[in-house]
C-alpha cells in the first residue's frame, strides 16, 4: 500500500518542477517581449504608484474632499495609466475615491511666472501633484503652487527637495526609497502623518 502512495509523491514533486519550469520560462519571454528601458521604467513606476497611495493614505487635507481625491500627473501617458492602475488595485482611500488626472503640459517648463501661472490653472482641484522625472523643469512652479493651496507634491530625484518639492523618489542601488522636505510639510497646509515622515531617508543614507 506504500508504493502507490510514494509514487504519487513523486509525481506530485515532478509536476511542481514542470511548473516551476513553465513560470521561469514564461517570465523570461515576457521580459524579452519589451526592449529592457522602457520595462525598467514601468517597473519604476509601479513602485513610485505604490508609494503614492500609501503618501494619500497617510496625510489629511483641511477639507475633507467631496468629490475624490484627485493625483495630478506631470508626466507621460504611461505614467498616468500605471498610477490609474494602481488606484483601482488601492480602491477608497478615506472613504473617498482616487482619481488620476494627466495635465497638458509640455515636459518643458516656460519660465516663472507663466509656469506658476500655467501649472495653478492645470492642477486646480487637485489634492496630490507628481511631478515625473521627464518634467523635472516644473519643480518650482509645483512648489509655488503648492504654497498657495493646500497640495502635496511628490518628484523624483535628488534635486526635488532642494527645489522646494515635499516628498522625493529616489534611487538607492536597487532600490526605491523617499526623502521628505520637513520645513516645506510643515508650512503646508496638508497633514502628512509623523508615522510616515519617520520612515523617510535622505539621499546618501543620512
Amino acid at each position: 500500500m506504500s508504493r502507490p502512495r510514494a509514487d504519487a509523491g513523486g509525481l506530485a514533486v515532478r509536476l511542481r518542477r514542470a511548473a516551476r519550469v513553465a513560470i521561469a520560462a514564461l517570465a523570461l519571454a515576457l521580459a524579452c517581449a519589451l526592449p529592457l528601458p522602457a520595462q525598467v521604467r514601468s517597473d519604476e513606476m509601479r513602485v513610485h504608484a505604490a508609494y503614492l497611495m500609501n503618501f494619500v493614505r497617510y496625510s489629511r487635507w483641511p477639507e475633507p474632499p467631496t468629490g475624490g481625491l484627485v493625483v495630478a500627473v506631470l508626466g507621460t501617458p504611461d505614467s498616468a495609466t500605471v498610477l490609474r492602475d494602481m488606484t483601482r488595485r488601492a480602491g477608497p482611500i478615506h472613504g473617498q475615491p482616487v482619481t488620476v488626472r494627466l495635465l497638458p503640459l509640455a515636459s518643458l517648463a516656460p519660465p516663472a511666472p507663466e509656469s506658476t501661472r500655467a501649472l495653478s490653472a492645470a492642477a486646480a482641484g487637485a489634492h496630490v501633484l507628481y511631478v515625473a522625472d521627464t518634467h523635472r523643469g516644473w519643480a518650482r512652479a509645483a512648489s509655488a503652487v503648492a504654497s498657495e493651496r493646500a497640495l502635496l507634491t511628490v518628484g523624483t530625484g535628488r534635486d526635488f527637495l532642494g527645489d522646494g518639492g515635499m516628498i522625493t523618489l529616489y534611487a538607492d542601488g536597487a532600490n526605491v526609497r523617499f526623502a521628505v522636505n520637513a520645513p516645506a510639510i510643515k508650512a503646508s497646509r496638508v497633514d502628512v502623518s509623523a508615522r510616515l515622515l519617520v520612515l523617510a531617508r535622505l539621499p546618501g543614507g543620512r
